[in-house]
Parts: structure tokens; C-alpha cells; sequence
């Protein structure tokens, strides 16, 4: 029995389709039903998701030069996003919003072209040399429209957010512009990438060195009869030191957003000048009372932050549904990163500063939407232009220079669009949580002050001016 056919199982579909014309071409090897039969049914001892991953990773070693390029490419679009953000808020506002829009609707169109157009989306946009014996390229064939079409939600969304929130992105500019002027007072634009990238490259090489010596290891059991009893130990392993990463990932989030917040703080409640009075408020100092006082708090959190998040969004869809009011006691609204400003504030526990901070934001509903859920978008805008473009950049040049050297080009467009996410991350998380900080100090400064000359506001007076006179009227 001529067993070719088989080991190709595991070849790009181009070698197969010539080994397939060679095998056609000679009579005598055209193969009886029962022989098909045979050969289909040794094809299932390379259907499994252990080799499924080897020849992923595989793809992910092919494109190794592509990615780095790719990875250049993110850092210098996050870097010149930060600059413009830096200098002017509102043109970066323009530029991500329109950006985003433009990326995110080609690649949608890129990746949804075959079920709507009629047109082949693999040999168009995404390189596919899957063995269609497989089921892993049934799949593909599947998921690549619905990842498309979650693409073009995502589009959907940014002009959602920009006609919704077209009055608003003013106030966003404002907020986005008193960030800057913080990070440039404390200094914290240029520590904080450096402080945050180290360690998440750090986890990023853990979880690699880890899938590869996995998948190395799952591929030696296989070898010999397939055993389901080591298959399971293999999954469970991966699953488990992926699970290891992700909460890494989040307590360095979570501890870099706190040093944020420490110096935030400190700023916001200094009189003018506030610059001589933050001398002593070093990056050193804010490490050691983060490690010292708050370190337990913020590992407390980034436990139970993704457990309790597939509940509080099914709590949430049930208060729309519903058409009731979310409650100010619950622990699952109110265990979020909003945390992080009380703990480094008032140096509570993670309860009293989870309720703390559900029930200001809540209190000040009016301020909160129209001042963080918007600064929060046109971030979020930046983050889905940088990720688009590294992908498209990465999958062009897949096309260029390896169009026949990958099984599935998806692949390392994924993990392009995971180090975009990463570097994404690194340059704005400062402003992730400086937005936060300031908008919580300033919600507690209009409920303990009263503008008074006893009890004068603590906030500067640009911003003071714009939210009392856009969103919320002082009382007489």
C-alpha cells in the first residue's frame, strides 16, 4: 500500500496537489475504495491537535523575520500615537478614530470576502495550505468569515461611538490633555514603558518557551501508539501554564497601574505650584509603598477579576433586560481595575476600595460617562489602528516573501496582533489609569469641597471649568 498520500497529510496543500497529479498520472496507482478507505482512516492518527499545534508553531518559526518587522512596525505607530496624544489630544482623537475605521473595515472585507463577494478570501487575503483531509481546514474555512464579521463589529462600533459620543469627544480632549500634563509633571512617560516592557517580555518568553517544549514533548508521545491519557496531561498543562501567563500579565498591569495612581494622586492633591511639591514623590518611593502596603490587595484582584468577569457580564445583560438598576452592594460590579485608585489613595482593603470606588463612580454617574467612558474609547481606537496595521503589514509581507513556506497565515498574524496588543499596552496603560485617577480625586474633591474660600477645590482650573460648565452646575 503506497502510503504517500498520508505522510503528506501533514505538507502544505502545494506539495500535495503535485504528488496528487504525479499519483493521477499513472494508472496503476489509482487506489481501490477500500484502499481510500485505509488510507483515510491512517490520516486520523495526524489529526490531532497535538500536530496541529507543531505545525503552527512551525509557522510561527517561518515568519520569525516577518513578526520582528511587524513588531518595529507596532512600536513606531504606538510611539508616534503617543507623541501626537501628548501634544494634542484632540487631533489624536481625529486621527485614531478615522484610522481605526479604515483599517478595521479592510481587514473585515479582507477576511469576510468569500461569503460575501464571492471571492477567495486565501488566495486574496489569507494564505492557506491546509490539507482540506483535515478538520482543522473545515474550521478554518469556517471561522475566518466569523472573524471577519467580528472585525467589521468592531468597525461598526467606532462609528457607533463616534457619532454617539460626537458632543463629548471634546471633554475626552480636555481629560486626555490633563493626563499628559500629569505623566510630563511626574515624569512617568518615559519610566513606565521601560518599567512595564521587561516583564511582560518576560511572560511572553515563558508562555513561548513553554508551548514549544509542550508541543516537542506531546509529539515524542505520539510517535509510538497514541495515547489519550498523555494527549490529556498535554492540554492540561498548556492550559494550565497559559493560565499561569495571563495572571502575570494582569498583576503587572495592575501594580504599574497602581505606581500610576500613587503619583496621580499626589499630584492632584497638592496645592499650585504642584511641581516643587512632588520632588520627593520618586518612581523608587511609589515602588516600595506599592510592594510593601498594596502588593496582597492587587494579587487579590487579578484572582478574582477574570473569575467573577463572565458573571458580572451576565449580571449586567440581566439589569438591561430587565430595565433595573445595577445595586451599589454588589461585589461582582464592583470587583474592577477602579479598585487600584483607592487602594493607592487611601490605602484600604481591596473590599473597601472595590465599594468605594463602585458606589463614587455611580454617585457622580453624569461625570463618569461623559468624561471616562469616552477618554476610554478614543484608547481603545488607538489600540485596534495599532493592531491593524501591524496585522496588515505582516500579512502583505507573508504574501510577498513566504506565500508558500506557511501552512496557515492566519496564525502569525495573530501573534503580530498579540505583540501590537503588548506594545499597545506598555505606552498607554500610564493613561489608562492617570484618566481613571484624576476623575476619582476629582469626584471626591466635589463632595468634600465646595468651591469656597474655606473649602476651595483642589483641582486645576481648566478642568474644573469644563466640567462644571459642560456636565454638571454647581449648586448656588
Amino acid at each position: 500500500m503506497d502510503y504517500v498520500s498520508t505522510f503528506a497529510a501533514c505538507l502544505p496543500a502545494t506539495t500535495q496537489r503535485f504528488e496528487n497529479a504525479s499519483t493521477a498520472a499513472d494508472p496503476m496507482s489509482i487506489q481501490s475504495q477500500a484502499q481510500k478507505a485505509a488510507l483515510n482512516a491512517s490520516v486520523v492518527g495526524v489529526d490531532t491537535v497535538e500536530r496541529l499545534v507543531s505545525n503552527l508553531l512551525t509557522d510561527v518559526f517561518t515568519a520569525r523575520y516577518v513578526l520582528v518587522v511587524g513588531i518595529i512596525i507596532s512600536t513606531l505607530v504606538a510611539y508616534a500615537l503617543l507623541m501626537l496624544l501628548e501634544k494634542n489630544a484632540f487631533r489624536f482623537n481625529a486621527a485614531v478614530l478615522t484610522g481605526a475605521f479604515c483599517v478595521a473595515g479592510f481587514l473585515a472585507m479582507a477576511l469576510s470576502a468569500a461569503t460575501f463577494i464571492s471571492l477567495d478570501t486565501f488566495d486574496f487575503f489569507v494564505i492557506n495550505n491546509l490539507d482540506k483531509r483535515l478538520t482543522t481546514a473545515a474550521l478554518v474555512y469556517t471561522v475566518v468569515p466569523v472573524l471577519g464579521c467580528g472585525v467589521a463589529a468592531v468597525a461598526a462600533l467606532i462609528v457607533v461611538y463616534a457619532v454617539v459620543w460626537r458632543k463629548s469627544l471634546g471633554t475626552a480632549a480636555v481629560f486626555l490633555d490633563q493626563a499628559s500634563a500629569v505623566l510630563a509633571d511626574t515624569r512617568l512617560l518615559l519610566h513606565i514603558p521601560g518599567l512595564t516592557l521587561l516583564p511582560l517580555v518576560t511572560v511572553i518568553a515563558y508562555t513561548g518557551i513553554v508551548a514549544i517544549y509542550a508541543s516537542a514533548f506531546a509529539s515524542d508521545r505520539d510517535r509510538g501508539e497514541p495515547e489519550a491519557g498523555w494527549r490529556a496531561v498535554y492540554r492540561g498543562a498548556c492550559l494550565l501554564h497559559l493560565a499561569i501567563a495571563a495572571w502575570a500579565t494582569l498583576i503587572i498591569v495592575l501594580v504599574v497601574r497602581c505606581l500610576v495612581s500613587v503619583h496621580v494622586c499626589a499630584w492632584y492633591w497638592a496645592r499650585e505650584p504642584r511641581g516643587p511639591k512632588l520632588v520627593d514623590v520618586t518612581l523608587w518611593w511609589s515602588l516600595k509603598r506599592v510592594f510593601r502596603y498594596h502588593l496582597g490587595s492587587l494579587l487579590l484582584l487579578a484572582v478574582l477579576m477574570p473569575v467573577l468577569y463572565p458573571a458580572r457580564l451576565l449580571r449586567r445583560f440581566l439589569c438591561l433586560l430587565l430595565a433595573t438598576s445595577p445595586s451599589s452592594t454588589s461585589w461582582l460590579l464592583a470587583c474592577r481595575p477602579g479598585a487600584v485608585c483607592q487602594i493607592a489613595l487611601h490605602g484600604v482593603s481591596l473590599r473597601k476600595a472595590a465599594f468605594g470606588a463602585h458606589q463614587l463612580k455611580r454617585r457622580n454617574a453624569d461625570i463618569v460617562g461623559q468624561c471616562l467612558g469616552v477618554s476610554w474609547g478614543a484608547l481603545a481606537a488607538g489600540s485596534v489602528f495599532t493592531i491593524g496595521v501591524t496585522v496588515t503589514a505582516v500579512v502583505f509581507m507573508l504574501h510577498a516573501f513566504l506565500p508558500d513556506d506557511v501552512y496557515l497565515a492566519i496564525v502569525p498574524a495573530l501573534v503580530a496582533a498579540a505583540a501590537a496588543a503588548v506594545i499597545n499596552a506598555v505606552f498607554f496603560t500610564a493613561y489608562t489609569e492617570a484618566i481613571d485617577s484624576i476623575l476619582q480625586c476629582f469626584c471626591e474633591d466635589l463632595e468634600r469641597n465646595d468651591g469656597s474660600a474655606l473649602r476651595p477645590y483642589y483641582m486645576p482650573a481648566g478642568l474644573r471649568q469644563m466640567v462644571l460648565e459642560r456636565i454638571r452646575v454647581p449648586p448656588d
